[in-house]
């Protein structure tokens, strides 16, 4: 502790790893600057088996992700599919696409009752269904970049850390944490701790910001940007920018509210 400021650290032993450091916080007049949190014993072997973890299975359809909870259903249908699979990723990463599943085959669908699709699969109809995100309470927090940090832009997670997602995020001009249900902590470990994925927070953002900026085909002529449908989510706290270029970048940058698309100066 000094004059006007503090810092906090956390840290615990373990008879494996001995003396591990968690979590760096300074605090000037109580309010937080700048943390880091941090996770000595993620060696190479512990990534590899994070990376190749098997998930549940699960279908993208209509911007949804449903998962398959094991059961089948016996009820009688007509023979007029709604939909088909027509891509497929490792099981161990989230479908990104519509109509696509992170398991193997082109299966058609029907949709079933609200927040279901039943996929014929070896000729039984397995029930996926969505999660209810509102059941999870999270907020996420944005906290401006301390002035002696001269890093603009860093990776939260990098798309080559983990199978999960097919594409980077990334911090500007400062830290992102996540508030879920009462606990705070680095969106990082969040998502690498399967606490939360992008997809809910990005569906949460369709909803919490309905008048979210879109740039289609061509750009626009304020920022005279060719993009394939990149999306800005401009909220109280923060901003997500969502990519969705021609080039097939679909990174993910979130940053303070006035953050625009061209701020990123990508080519």
């Amino acid at each position: 502790m000094g004059f006007g400021y503090r810092v906090e650290v956390k840290k615990s032993i373990t008879a494996e790893h001995g003396i591990i450091l968690e979590k760096v916080e300074m605090y000037s007049f109580n309010k937080f600057i700048v943390g880091a949190i941090t996770d000595t014993t993620n060696n190479e072997e512990t990534n590899n088996n994070n990376s190749e973890k098997e998930l549940e299975r699960i279908v993208m359809v209509d911007g949804k992700l449903y998962y398959d909870t094991g059961k089948i259903s016996n009820e009688l249908r007509c023979g007029v599919m709604d939909g088909k699979i027509t891509s497929n990723v490792e099981n161990s990463k989230i479908p990104t696409e519509n109509n696509q599943s992170n398991f193997q085959g082109n299966y058609s669908y029907q949709y079933g009752r609200e927040n279901i699709i039943e996929v014929l699969i070896d000729d039984d109809w397995y029930i996926f269904q969505t999660k209810d995100t509102e059941q999870k309470e999270f907020e996420i927090r944005f906290y401006g970049k301390h002035p002696q940090n001269v890093q603009k832009v860093y990776a939260i997670l990098d798309k080559l850390e983990t199978d999960k997602y097919d594409y980077s995020i990334f911090a500007y001009d400062g830290q992102v944490n996540i508030l879920i249900d009462g606990e705070e902590t680095s969106l990082r470990n969040a998502l690498l701790d399967n606490k939360i994925t992008m997809e809910e927070i990005i569906e949460k953002a369709k909803k919490d910001i309905p008048e979210a900026i879109s740039y289609d085909d061509g750009g626009s002529t304020e920022y005279h940007y060719k993009d394939g449908g990149t999306t800005e989510y401009h909220n109280s706290n923060y901003t997500i920018i969502k990519l969705n270029r021609l080039d097939g970048n679909k990174d993910i940058y979130i940053g303070p509210t006035d953050l625009k698309l061209n701020d990123l100066n990508l080519k």
